[in-house]
């Protein structure tokens, strides 16, 4: 009887332990994710949380497995990159998590687990929808006779590349924009050829928007001078200033203060060809710390909205 209760014993222990031992997709997700699928797991101090950053840990796959030369290739000078893109491709992809699935989980020793998992085609037909949006305002955009269409031009191209990328990492078909990115940089330099702006912006030294703005332009193609008085070889003026003003704030040991940035463009009969306005509060330590991270925020504006300005050489 002792021998049998042994026996019964050693089987529950057993038994308790295949119950419990840790799952193998914990480690490779592969063993109960369909190649359809695109699976990925996370942990947490709770079942919710560990659910949680498994679906984050999903998007983030588009972080580390999408290798875009076109991101890398064309970047702003400076280091400037397309923030406003992966802000869309955040919400896009947001939009397709809203049903993942959690079908397993594990309460480790110290961790819970989750897999969550989605269906590639789910995704895809997102990215396509966003594709095609886009592409439709290429098409319209590449029809506009005006200098600063072509910066938008550009920036719809660049977004659009960001999904094509995903949708090719998810379906593995790959699709071509109505306009190659080639032809949109040609009809750049053709739009560049003898213009001559000069630039002068009032900003707090050591100045960081003019070597910004100026490699932009730069790169495009125009011929660019500076210094407070206009040269006489330049067909278009674009100034700009950035001003700040303090804020109240109640936090100890921190500053806050709005800063306003403004550029306005002219031809050389000072016909206005162009305006842009961006203000941002921010706060830090210090106003220097408050300056710095403002500036970020303004470069980004620069790259975002360049395409309200235009350099039109008819208007000369």
């Amino acid at each position: 009887m002792t021998k049998f209760k042994n026996t019964v014993i050693g089987v529950m222990c057993l038994t308790s332990i295949s119950l419990f031992a840790r799952p193998e997709w914990i480690d490779d997700t592969s063993k109960v994710c369909k190649k359809s699928e695109l699976c990925a797991v996370g942990s947490g101090i709770s079942l919710s949380m560990a659910k949680v950053n498994a679906t984050s840990s999903i998007a983030k796959i588009f972080e580390t497995k999408v290798k875009s030369t076109f991101t890398t290739e064309v970047t702003f000078e400076g280091g400037s990159e397309t923030s406003w893109g992966n802000e869309r491709i955040e919400e896009a992809t947001e939009m397709a998590l809203n049903g993942v699935m959690h079908p397993h989980s594990y309460n480790g020793k110290d961790y819970y687990y989750a897999l969550a998992k989605v269906k590639k085609s789910k995704l895809a037909r997102i990215f396509q929808k966003e594709m095609d949006l886009l592409a439709e305002k290429m098409v319209a955009t590449s029809k506009v006779k005006r200098t600063g269409a072509l910066f938008e031009l550009e920036n719809l191209y660049k977004s659009w590349e960001l999904f094509s990328k995903r949708y090719t990492f998810l379906t593995g078909i790959d699709k071509s924009a109505p306009l190659s990115y080639k032809e949109i940089l040609e009809r750049k330099r053709n739009a560049a050829s003898d213009v001559v702006i000069h630039l002068y912006l009032d900003e707090k030294k050591p100045r960081q928007l003019t070597p910004h703005l100026e490699s932009i332009l730069t790169q495009i193609g125009y011929t660019i001078s500076k210094g407070e008085v206009m040269g006489s070889d330049a067909t278009h003026l674009l100034i700009g200033k950035l001003k700040w003003q303090k804020e109240f704030l109640k936090v100890k040991g921190f500053e806050k203060y709005k800063f306003i940035f403004s550029l306005d463009a002219k031809n050389r009969r000072h016909r206005q060809s162009g305006k842009m306005s961006y203000s941002i509060s921010e706060t830090g330590r210090n106003f220097e710390q408050a300056y710095q991270k403002a500036l970020g925020h303004i470069k980004n504006y620069i790259v975002k909205d360049l395409h309200k300005i235009s350099f039109e050489k008819q208007t000369i």
